[in-house]
């Protein structure tokens, strides 16, 4: 009993010593977690290259005023964007999936931006007025940005920058209206000869770059008798300005516009009908120089035509190129304006030959009597072909030829349509985050037809690591890893992707095939095309 009541007393003063003790104890601080403090960065891949509305500005806003800038000379380049990876089809920005270039990210800043950057400081003030878009145009190198008007908190709290390519963008989206400062720090080109003299630099690029063989032979045959990576690029720049200006209008020679691999192919087939604007050439300079192993870069935005007011005509693309002790170099590979292709330059006139006499034809000699053996014989009666047909014959040939087609033709080629149907149904799922979970699928699947079964229960970050060391030869290629954790984020998210997004993942999907290819012998591979694995249910 006696102890019954001391137990309750000690339990009732512990008690109030703990209530007593937590609000001095406790923090006056909220709780702060790591996933709080760390913002994921946004992704790019979500926005459509600018590039690819180069041509809009000159078809449908020429003389429409966009922007008004104030404080930047004649000449002088705003910057909208700066792209660095190629894909075939266009230049965009490289993403957070692009492991070579971590650290190129867009991370959210204030209005003071630290650039350590060597040049001249100067003010711009940018009024927004026919342009719309998330690309936020600057100048130069950007140590300050400060958005005024009704939308100033909205477009600066989800203002985004690019320490690396100078290139700024707001999830607010510029529109109508909308003003801005900034301050910014301009470098002048070097000049030709310390260009020359200059190595490349070590800024590493975009994995996966396709380059069309026309470009990498021309780029060799233009760029490998130069000793240094300056003067390989000024011969770039110079062989390019030596076509011709179009931007495809009524009344120019014909230009068509994008910069696919194709479009590139035909831009310098035939280099004395070298025909094209900024979106060709400044591209096609890009990939020439990194076939020469010189980093580079496409740079799209405006040049200032020495008034306030900028319009859809002053639009234009350059490359820049990363060059030792001298940093980013822009190179401007467009021929003139004023170099225009004369297609209506009339014909030349034959020159006069003088006449000559045709000599008379020699004399013909009398035909030879034909030769004994080739006198004409009358041709006997053909001989009559009987017309039995050996039934027996060909129903031995029938069984011959249907049991391996009934019992190996047929089933192989079962499974290879199957296996088509599988790939097309997943490529086509109606739902699009399906179609990325597909693609993953499809990789998973191809590694179980090589004898490799990545565990079902296993989530894609552990597919990918154990396809990595199941078939050594993916990498450098690919990145399983990074391209699962794509697939969580994309099927995930909670937006669905685009159709776009969709199909770009199929396509770095196959990159992964290529090394489970590259991993296996060609029996092998070949054997498991026709292998049944992936169509058994994983216990």
């Amino acid at each position: 009993m006696v102890r019954g009541a001391l137990g309750a007393v000690l339990l009732l003063v512990a008690g109030g010593v703990a209530v007593a003790a937590v609000p001095v104890l406790a923090p006056d601080t909220p709780r702060t977690t790591a996933r709080q403090a760390v913002e994921p960065p946004i992704e790019m891949r979500q926005f459509t290259s600018p590039l690819q509305g180069f041509r809009a500005n000159v078809t449908a806003d020429a003389d429409a005023q966009l922007l008004q800038v104030a404080g930047v000379a004649k000449g002088q380049v705003i910057r909208v964007a700066t792209l660095d990876r190629y894909d075939g089809v266009s230049f965009t920005v490289a993403t957070t999936d692009d492991t070579a270039v971590q650290g190129y990210t867009f991370t959210r800043v204030g209005e003071g931006i630290a650039d350590n950057t060597g040049g001249e400081a100067g003010d711009v003030a940018v009024t927004v007025d026919g342009y719309s878009s998330v690309w936020v145009p600057t100048v130069g190198r950007t140590t300050k940005i400060k958005f005024a008007g009704d939308r100033s908190v909205a477009l600066t709290e989800k203002f985004y920058y690019n320490r690396s390519s100078g290139t700024g963008v707001t999830l607010a989206h510029l529109a109508e209206g909308d003003s801005y400062s900034l301050g910014t720090i301009t470098t002048p080109r070097p000049p030709d000869d310390d260009i020359a003299a200059a190595a490349a630099g070590n800024s590493p690029m975009p994995v996966g770059t396709r380059i069309p063989d026309e470009l990498r032979n021309l780029a060799h045959a233009w760029g490998d008798s130069h000793g240094t990576a300056g003067a390989q690029a000024l011969a770039l720049e110079k062989g390019l300005t030596a076509g011709w200006f179009s931007h495809g209008q009524p009344g120019e020679v014909e230009s068509l516009s994008g910069h696919t691999d194709a479009r590139l192919t035909a831009l310098v087939t035939n280099l004395d009908r070298m025909v094209g604007d900024g979106e060709q050439y400044a591209t096609a300079m890009v990939l020439m120089a990194r076939e020469l192993g010189i980093p580079a870069r496409v740079v799209y935005g405006f040049r200032s035509n020495g008034s306030p007011a900028i319009t859809g005509s002053d639009v234009g693309a350059w490359a820049e190129v990363e060059l030792g002790g001298l940093g980013w170099v822009m190179f401007n590979p467009t021929p003139p304006n004023e170099r225009v292709l004369d297609e209506n330059e009339p014909p030349r006139q034959p020159s006069p030959q003088p006449h000559i006499e045709d000599p008379p034809p020699p004399a013909r000699e009398p035909d030879a009597p034909p030769l004994e053996d080739e006198l004409p014989i009358d041709p006997a009666e053909p001989p009559v072909q009987p017309d039995d047909i050996d039934w027996g014959r060909i129903g031995v040939f029938a069984a011959l030829a249907g049991i391996p087609l009934l019992t190996v033709v047929v089933p192989l080629t079962l499974v290879v349509g199957l296996k088509l149907r599988r790939r097309r149904s997943r490529r086509n799922d109606p739902e699009v985050g399906n179609r990325v979970a597909g693609a993953w699928s499809e990789v998973v699947d191809r590694a179980r037809d090589l004898g490799r079964s990545p565990s079902p229960a296993a989530t894609r970050t552990e597919q990918a690591e154990q396809l990595v060391d199941d078939f050594p030869r993916i990498r450098p290629q690919a990145d399983p890893v990074a391209m699962s954790r794509r697939a969580d984020h994309l099927v995930f998210a909670p937006e669905e992707p685009t159709s776009e997004v969709a199909s770009t993942y199929w396509r770095d999907a196959r990159g992964i095939e290529g090394g489970l290819r590259r991993s296996v012998s060609w029996p092998r591979w070949l054997l498991s095309r026709l292998s049944t694995r992936s169509f058994r249910r994983m216990r």
